[in-house]
């Protein structure tokens, strides 16, 4: 029995690879201080460190979606990680959960909002859809369509997919996202408390994981996606929407052009749905897939609010 657990474990870190990198917590700094200031004043801070090109704040929000912010939240990271997520390609992105009218900013009122006025000025659609948008409330499940909205702050976000992730499948992408910020976001400074119980939480259940895989997919999915890193790292799917679209409206240029980025959010059927294929006028697709899927199309993107 012994043997067999340890076989199996061994197939398990061979296939998913290990943290890599790890050094002792008395070698690793300890990270800086928030910045700090007026709203204002730290958005001036975050610009000069990433770039206008990579700001997406309040005057972002209110061009796209017409929301006209009394009070900006702070940003909740230090100058060194703004400087490491230019260094890592990351942009700063202003979400809201609040529509214009005080309604939530759900999937339906961000097609709604956005597509009405892109349509007069020549832009296109930010969605596709084959039926008037029932596939889209099918994949992602009345609620979600109606109701949920982007979870409001500040993030730092990948502009695009990990090289790494491509072609894995979902268990196997959420070690190389631990991978990319223990060795990346936070290479030489010791984890935030929040990060360092998702890695435990991950390590502790990431040899059962694998053992649903082919074998109970539903629950795997469930499980997937309830992860703390999972929560932490990943955009759901209203996210990804909202953060398109904030893009596009900016520069004139779409993301996810030949790509689409596995979510958060899991469908009524039980499946973790994905978004992409962003074609400018053709608009975002999306699709749902069991967990063990993967394909040279599909990857991960770090999406973090903390």
């Amino acid at each position: 029995m012994g043997s067999s657990e340890t076989s199996f474990d061994s197939k398990a870190d061979q296939v998913l690879g290990g943290l890599l990198g790890d050094k002792q917590d008395s070698d690793l700094k300890i990270p800086e201080a928030k910045i700090k200031g007026s709203a204002s004043e730290q958005i001036r801070i975050a610009t000069e460190r990433l770039g206008p090109e990579n700001v997406l704040g309040p005057e972002d929000v209110s061009r796209t979606f017409g929301v006209n912010l009394r009070e900006i939240p702070g940003i909740p990271f230090s100058v060194k990680e703004l400087e490491r997520a230019k260094e890592l390609g990351q942009r700063l992105i202003l979400r809201v959960d609040k529509a214009p009218d005080g309604g939530p900013m759900s999937f339906k009122t961000m097609k709604d909002i956005v597509q009405s006025r892109w349509a007069k000025e020549g832009k296109g659609s930010l969605v596709y859809t084959i039926d008037e948008y029932r596939d889209w409330e099918r994949r992602l499940g009345v609620t979600a369509f109606f109701k949920d909205p982007p979870r409001s702050g500040w993030a730092l976000v990948s502009t695009n997919i990990i090289p790494e992730s491509v072609d894995a499948d979902y268990l196997k992408q959420t070690q190389i996202i631990i991978n990319v910020i223990k060795n990346e976001i936070f290479k030489n400074i010791k984890l935030p408390e929040e990060y360092a119980l998702a890695v435990t939480e991950f390590e502790s259940q990431k040899h059962a994981l694998f053992q649903l895989t082919n074998m109970n997919s539903l629950e795997l999915a469930k499980r997937l996606v309830h992860l703390r890193i999972t929560r932490l790292a990943r955009p759901t799917a209203q996210e990804i929407i909202y953060d398109l679209a904030m893009y596009y409206d900016k520069h004139n240029k779409a993301l996810l052009s030949d790509r689409y980025a596995w979510s958060g959010s899991i469908s009524p059927r039980g499946l973790i749905i994905n978004i992409g294929d962003f074609l400018d006028a053709r608009g975002v697709e999306g699709d749902e897939q069991k967990a063990e899927f993967h394909n040279s199309a599909v990857g991960a993107i770090i999406s973090r609010r903390i």
